[in-house]
């Protein structure tokens, strides 16, 4: 299988997570880990108000097509309660979902609130039917690493 890990970071957490669960998934798979990039850095004040609004800052091309892959995973850190403006930003140029195994994956340092459900949401938006999600709090390194192995079983036996 094919799969697709695009993911935001501005701390390290979620590249912690994104690497390590493409760690899993490529005993078996072909697994392409892409960085979203943003054009211009936002801050945390600016940063936390776009992703309250739902805002979808300009981010770099990643020259990716979802159609190219058997499964999409997209990840982001959690700001203000709501998914970094940064994966509004991917999941809306991505194309069609459709007919493609999607999940998504946040990284929070406590409240997390619906911000799963709103990433959820959006990429059901884009036509993916079953969406299998998960949040990581990564505080103790092993632990998260523990979790990010379970999530990976659950993407490869969940669809």
């Amino acid at each position: 299988m094919k799969i697709l890990i695009a993911y935001y970071s501005k701390t390290g957490n979620t590249q912690f997570v994104a690497e390590k669960l493409a760690e899993e998934l490529s005993k078996e798979n072909t697994v392409e880990v892409k960085k979203i990039e943003l054009k211009k850095p936002l801050g945390i004040f600016k940063g936390s108000w776009e992703a309250i609004r739902g805002k979808e800052p300009e981010i770099l091309d990643l020259g990716i097509s979802p159609a190219d892959y058997d499964m999409v995973c997209i990840g982001c850190p959690i700001w203000a309660f709501n998914p970094h403006p940064a994966f509004n930003s991917i999941v809306s140029q991505c194309g069609s979902l459709s007919g493609i195994k999607t999940a998504v994956f946040a990284t929070h340092g406590g409240q997390k609130k619906n911000a799963l459900g709103k990433m959820v949401e959006r990429v059901k938006d884009k036509g993916a039917e079953k969406v299998l999600y998960a949040d990581f709090m990564v505080e103790d390194k092993e632990k998260t690493a523990r979790k990010i192995e379970s999530f990976a079983i659950n993407l490869l036996s969940g669809f």
